[in-house]
């Protein structure tokens, strides 16, 4: 059995994931929960060498924490992120009171099964593509609680997205503020990124920030 399939390593990434930088020529996954009760939230970026470790994070990682997170946040006024076996998983949300509990249980079975059948049939990263839009198909950012979850081939591909996330919320200047660039400079910057380790070490700094956050509360309110 390999490292990535044993609970205990995704434990442990999580407790040292501030010791981990992105990587040249791997997928990258932006994986962040809101939970607009409690006004917390979580964004990281991460990257993964292989299609296996990846389907292994969404597993152990990404679908425990959004739900638990969905079933508890509001009560518990937080953000759950935490690696879990499906067993765990289920046995938390069984004891959920939610008023959707079936509703959830059943979009996380789905969701395994997805991903099972994708390490079955062997589909590589199409499969997972495709596990990313249904998903994101069911993910309502207009929710109280909301997850993103996007994908990019590579770093190379990040400053495209990061441009295109900012002018739709017409927070670009942000964005260019926050790195000290011009939108032609990011996109220039990401064309070479995977050869600037300092760059790769900061691009963690260029998800949601508390401001970025707040500022989108504000405008969901004036709509």
């Amino acid at each position: 059995m390999k490292k990535y399939n044993l609970i205990y390593y995704w434990q442990n990434f999580l407790a040292n994931q501030e010791d981990v930088s992105l990587k040249p020529n791997a997928y990258v996954i932006k994986f962040c929960i809101v939970n607009k009760y409690s006004y917390d939230y979580y964004c990281n970026w991460y990257s993964f060498a292989n299609v296996e470790k990846l389907i292994s994070f969404l597993r152990y990682v990404v679908i425990p924490s959004t739900y638990i997170t969905k079933a508890f946040g509001k009560d518990e006024n937080t953000i759950f992120l935490d690696a879990l076996d499906k067993y765990d998983c289920m046995e938390y949300l069984e004891r959920s009171k939610v008023f959707d509990k079936l509703e959830l249980l059943r979009r996380v079975n789905r969701e395994y099964d997805f991903l099972r059948r994708i390490e079955k049939c062997n589909l590589g990263i199409e499969g997972v593509k495709k596990y990313l839009e249904l998903v994101n198909k069911y993910n309502d950012r207009n929710a109280k609680i909301f997850l993103e979850l996007e994908f990019y081939k590579n770093v190379n591909m990040i400053g495209k997205g990061l441009i295109d996330e900012y002018e739709k919320e017409n927070m670009l200047d942000d964005l260019e503020e926050n790195m000290s660039l011009n939108k032609n400079e990011i996109l220039s910057m990401f064309e070479n990124i995977d050869k600037n380790m300092f760059m790769l070490k900061k691009l963690n700094t260029f998800g949601i920030t508390r401001e970025d956050f707040e500022s989108a509360v504000a405008k969901a309110k004036e709509r």
